[in-house]
């Protein structure tokens, strides 16, 4: 290896580089622990959480444009969001979540920031689901049956996956936002494992007005059709 950094008193689940450099990165790992690396401040972490979880930290992904943003993926379905300024905070709890989000029943395996976009990411986990949060939303205030579906936070689950969510990425690419490609391990029931890609329905993630704009024409469009 062109290097080796200790710092982790488990097993280390992931790794990500900071989006604008490739000095810097960060790790989390059995031990409960968010780590922050610098290549060229030595081997030694250069910022980190206690053990504030109280299960292992399985992902993480750093926000690509606010940098200072990232969310993890916890063993009990928890995801949190963080901002990495607030970890040197000298009042109250060093590294307190900016969001805790709980709604997967079973481990968060993979989590992944929308590109472009500082309030969107999915987290897919060990339930076969896949959620899109939105983090604008956290706090709305909802009806009795939209709660059935899960917080305001949340604007779309993918149930296509019948086994543990292994991995899952947004397309980059400007000219198909919002698609992602996912991968689950099925299980030896399902005899394959499978990969899909797919797209929220964009009436989901899209400005209000706009929305009820389109579904107005569609209404008067289908009124015509029926005459």
């Amino acid at each position: 290896p062109l290097a080796a950094f200790r710092g982790h008193e488990a097993t280390v689940e992931d790794v990500c580089f900071h989006p604008h450099s490739d000095s810097e990165f960060c790790s989390v790992g059995d031990d409960k622990r968010l780590l922050f690396w610098d290549e060229r401040a030595g081997r030694e972490p250069t910022l980190g959480l206690p053990q504030w979880s109280k299960c292992d930290l399985h992902c993480l992904d750093w926000n690509e444009t606010d940098v200072n943003l990232l969310v993890t993926g916890t063993a009990d379905g928890e995801t949190f969001v963080f901002d990495r300024r607030k970890m040197h905070a000298a009042k109250g709890p060093v590294g307190a979540a900016l969001h805790s989000l709980h709604q997967h029943k079973d481990a968060v395996l993979r989590v992944g920031w929308l590109p472009g976009s500082t309030t969107h990411f999915a987290s897919g986990g060990d339930d076969a689901a896949i959620f899109v949060w939105d983090l604008s939303r956290v706090g709305k205030m909802i009806s009795d049956a939209e709660a059935e579906w899960g917080p305001a936070e949340i604007i779309f689950k993918h149930s296509g996956h019948r086994g543990s969510v292994q991995d899952l990425h947004w397309n980059p690419h400007t000219g198909s936002p919002w698609v992602m490609a996912s991968v689950s391990e099925d299980g030896e029931w399902a005899k394959t494992n499978t990969m899909q890609i797919w797209r929220p329905q964009d009436l989901l993630y899209r400005a209000d007005e706009s929305c009820i704009k389109e579904l107005g024409k569609m209404q008067n469009d289908f009124r015509i059709a029926i005459d």
